[in-house]
């Protein structure tokens, strides 16, 4: 279970951010591909809600990780999620901030580094655990009150969420009927999308969706 929860306050620079997190720290039900999907649901929804914005910031709290859990982090899912970062987003991504950066916090970043840009990579700011260089992006009342902040606690927030989503399922139906009918576009020269993902046109539709 993860959690990906929006906060309340911008960023010192106006930006929309977004809390990430493991729930259970257990390796055997760590499923990286599962967990890109929830994201790409929250996301999708919290966009539709809300519109555009000026720009995005995605903290990852590294608290109760593992090395088990990069171990299980497929390339193939990796690659696709990067991509997808870096070239499909909707909205402009400005930062990622890993918070409680573990001593293995290296060897996830050399999975990394090969499916990044220089843009992308000049994005990440890496914080050890006990820092508080976060707090001069992000205001401290800003994070869940496991964090220290003055925010709702994870559980509350991921019980709020899955209620959004449930209370949504006609917004995802009506995404689901929006997607590109593949099966009417011409044939052609494949580009890095099908490459990635198998298909030409619509990266939505893609295993991650």
């Amino acid at each position: 279970m993860v959690l990906m929860a929006p906060l309340p306050i911008l960023t010192v620079h106006g930006y929309t951010a977004v809390y990430c997190r493991l729930l259970d720290s257990d390796v055997k039900k760590f499923i990286f591909s599962d967990i890109v999907r929830t994201a790409m649901i929250i996301l999708d929804l919290w966009q539709y809600e809300e519109g555009t914005w000026p720009g995005f910031v995605i903290m990852i709290d590294m608290d109760g990780t593992s090395i088990g859990h990069v171990t299980k982090l497929d390339v193939m899912t990796v690659r696709q999620l990067l991509y997808f970062l870096q070239e499909c987003m909707l909205i402009r991504l400005k930062e990622i901030h890993f918070l409680n950066a573990p001593s293995f916090m290296e060897k996830l970043m050399m999975l990394l580094r090969p499916f990044m840009k220089k843009e992308l990579l000049d994005m990440i700011k890496i914080h050890e655990p006990g820092s508080k260089k976060i707090f001069k992006y992000v205001p401290l009342k800003a994070f869940p009150k496991e964090f220290g902040g003055e925010y709702k606690d994870r559980i509350t927030l991921r019980d709020e969420i899955i209620c959004r989503i449930e209370s949504n399922k006609e917004f995802y139906k009506d995404e689901n009927l929006r997607r590109v009918n593949e099966a009417l576009r011409p044939g052609g020269q494949k580009t890095t999308v099908e490459d990635l993902f198998g298909i030409q046109g619509s990266f939505k539709k893609l295993d991650i969706d």
